[in-house]
């Protein structure tokens, strides 16, 4: 911010052309920082991405209070000047096709697809969806009024989880005019989420470490007589039960990547690789 005061920040001229096109799939930090420095090199680059706005979770994930779609499209626009094309709205169906066009192709699809609670019945019930649908959809249509997706949340809206994610998840829900609850396993100061995030959660509404359910065993098996799950997970408490009002759920239990364009034509090969250890 200091920098683009101060008029200290420069788009580089690329190097010579060198003929060679590529193509990268997927518009968010990994793949816009790999087409600004392939473009400086000299090749002609274009980015894949399949929603309305490039940014990846900076732009679609973290609310708006935490870090401006303005300041992230400052980035995203420098990064274009460049020369780099960026092509919204575009998914790739198949990277083998994509290849026929371009000299290689650069898969950054990132973690854009949210985990439920799968092992618990009622995860795939109507209502019940992950942070980052709910965080992406509040993102873009801050940007695109038009833009639509399938929530329907209702008034009030119970979160399961207790790091930042979740806090993240009931500030913005309490911005768009909804109630919260939100359960976890920890139970007040012990919840996982930064301190200061709790602080702020609790002073724009939302009921921070005011309840928890403390027993992974029933978490893990749920039973008639754990009625905080069941209301949350199966949305059928058991009659005369005292549960927590919710119209819908919002999970929060991190994300992981979506590589359906590289199949069934590309095998995918993955390693885990560990940092090497400070001495």
């Amino acid at each position: 911010d200091w920098e683009r005061a101060n008029n200290m920040i420069s788009v580089p001229t690329p190097k010579p052309d060198t003929g060679k096109k590529v193509a990268v799939v997927g518009g968010g930090p990994c793949g816009l920082t790999a087409a600004y420095y392939l473009r400086k090199l000299g090749h002609d680059v274009t980015v894949y991405e399949k929603d309305p706005i490039a940014g990846g979770h900076m732009s679609k994930g973290m609310p708006e209070f935490r870090i401006p779609f303005a300041d992230v499209n400052k980035e995203v626009n420098a990064i274009a000047e460049t020369g780099v094309k960026i092509l919204t709205n575009t998914p790739v169906e198949n990277v083998a096709e994509l290849k026929k066009d371009y000299d290689a192709v650069l898969v950054t699809v990132g973690t854009s697809v949210g985990k439920k609670l799968s092992y618990l019945p009622g995860s795939d019930f109507r209502n019940v969806y992950t942070a980052v649908q709910l965080l992406k959809f509040n993102r873009i249509k801050l940007v695109d009024p038009s833009y639509e997706m399938d929530l329907d949340l209702g008034k009030t809206v119970s979160i399961i989880g207790g790091g930042n994610v979740s806090i993240d998840v009931a500030r913005t829900l309490r911005r768009m005019g909804c109630e919260v609850n939100i359960v976890c396993l920890e139970k007040g100061e012990k919840m996982l989420a930064d301190k200061q995030e709790i602080k702020e959660a609790r002073e724009e509404g939302a009921p921070v470490g005011a309840r928890s359910w403390s027993s992974s065993r029933n978490l893990e098996r749920p039973t008639r007589e754990s009625q905080l799950v069941e209301d949350y997970v199966t949305l059928a408490p058991p009659p005369g039960a005292s549960v927590l009002g919710r119209d819908s759920k919002v999970n929060e239990w991190g994300s992981f990547e979506y590589l359906s364009c590289l199949l069934p034509a590309e095998p995918v090969k993955t390693r885990r690789v560990r940092p090497p250890r400070r001495r």
